[in-house]
């Protein structure tokens, strides 16, 4: 989920839930879990699960945090590239990479932070429901077409109003600059 836009500029809330099989008898208490997220080498930002308990058998860990404001070209266009996909209904290959195990009462046990740091967990990142279509309507005011000889049936289109209505599965906010159709 990315129910929002994270105060003061930083990114964007999200939260997520990955499932986890532990095949041993052994329980063991977490604590709080930190990991680091990364698409194609690219940070995404950290995730946060509290009071993180591993049971054997099948397991649900969430995380929460903020995925972190991008920016160059090579970061937009890779964080693009992940959010294509998603609305997309594809699968991508998040890596949560283990930071720290911290117990209630602040204390960290060394042998379970270093396996925990150690620890890189490749999630799939993809929409549940498969692919999201964002465009429900598309106006277009005036349009004109541009027919020739070499290309009788295929005539170049031109409009000066279009107008789309989109509706995305997102609580931030979203600002398109340009939109191209290949």
């Amino acid at each position: 989920q990315l129910p929002r836009d994270a105060p003061n500029g930083a990114g964007i809330e999200f939260s997520a839930t990955t499932g986890l099989d532990n095949p041993s008898a052994f329980h063991v208490d977490l604590g709080t879990v930190a990991f680091d997220l990364s698409y194609k080498g690219l940070y995404l930002g950290t995730g946060t699960g509290a009071n993180t308990v591993i049971q054997p058998g099948s397991n649900n860990v969430t995380l929460q945090g903020t995925l972190v404001q991008q920016s160059g070209t090579e970061a937009l266009a890779t964080t693009s590239e992940l959010f294509t996909k998603y609305l997309n209904g594809e699968q991508a290959d998040v890596v949560a990479t283990g930071r720290s195990a911290v117990q209630p009462d602040g204390s960290a046990v060394s042998w379970l932070g270093a396996g925990l740091e150690a620890l890189q967990l490749h999630v799939p990142f993809v929409h549940p429901g498969g692919a999201i279509s964002p465009i429900k309507t598309i106006e277009i005011g005036d349009m004109s077409l541009d027919f020739s000889t070499q290309t009788p049936w295929a005539p170049v289109s031109n409009s000066r109003t279009v107008r789309a209505a989109m509706e995305l599965p997102f609580g931030f906010g979203v600002a398109i600059g340009e939109i191209s159709n290949a």
